[in-house]
């Protein structure tokens, strides 16, 4: 579903929100965005693009348990490696509860982590943000500008932020939808400078599936719910 207006929306959030706890319509963590989109008749994507659109305005939804401290993800797209992806989990990564292969780290610009990882950008006018090993050196990269054209087209230069209470009954999740930030404006230039100062990181979520074949689960740039304010120009509260 779209929607005509801004108001329209607002409007939609508060029926929402006004029912109280709802039942979740998925077991597992994503539950609180699939009832949501739900909710608000949105079909439901994986794709680069927007989730919907007030007028021709495009919007990316966000929905996010109240107490969560789980960061919010920006973009998810894969870098380009330098060096075979495969033979640098295998050297840099560690055996996990599983007994996987596996590196699932986090990563910014304010040193090496424990497993001698970093963010850096470089290049010349630093239009590239390299990820460093501390002794195979630089294994992969984002060209910038590729980045930013893509965290564009899926945010849509804007995002609607939903939180919620919880609460368990038994197996069941349910949501009380409380809370909507409507965020105007993407500013590309304050991307780069939240990485420079260690606000946004990078997070590996990889681990090798076989001898051949490598799993990843969503590693991305990442950035703590506070802080998603100071990439937009302007925001509303809608509940």
């Amino acid at each position: 579903m779209d929607f005509a207006s801004l108001e329209g929306l607002k409007q939609k959030l508060k029926e929402i929100s006004e029912k109280g706890f709802i039942k979740s319509h998925r077991s597992n963590n994503t539950g609180i965005g699939k009832t949501l989109e739900d909710e608000m008749n949105i079909s439901e994507n994986n794709l680069p693009e927007h989730d919907f659109t007030i007028g021709k305005t495009l919007i990316e939804l966000k929905a996010q348990r109240i107490e969560a401290e789980t960061p919010i993800t920006l973009s998810t797209k894969e870098p380009t490696w330098k060096m075979n992806k495969f033979e640098v989990i295998r050297k840099t990564g560690y055996i996990d509860k599983k007994g996987r292969q596996a590196l699932k780290i986090i990563l910014s610009t304010r040193g090496y982590n424990p497993k001698g990882y970093k963010l850096e950008i470089r290049g010349v006018f630093r239009k590239r943000i390299a990820i460093i090993h501390h002794k195979l050196g630089e294994v992969c990269f984002f060209d910038y500008g590729k980045l930013m054209s893509i965290i564009r087209a899926k945010l849509g230069e804007n995002i609607l932020l939903v939180l919620a209470d919880v609460k368990k009954k038994g197996d069941n999740e349910y949501f009380h939808y409380k809370e909507a930030l409507y965020l105007s404006g993407f500013k590309p230039q304050e991307f780069k400078k939240m990485i420079k100062d260690g606000r946004i990181v990078w997070e590996f979520r990889l681990h090798l599936k076989s001898d051949t074949a490598i799993r990843d689960h969503g590693s991305g740039f990442r950035t703590a719910r506070k802080n998603l304010s100071d990439l937009y120009q302007k925001e509303i509260n809608l509940i």
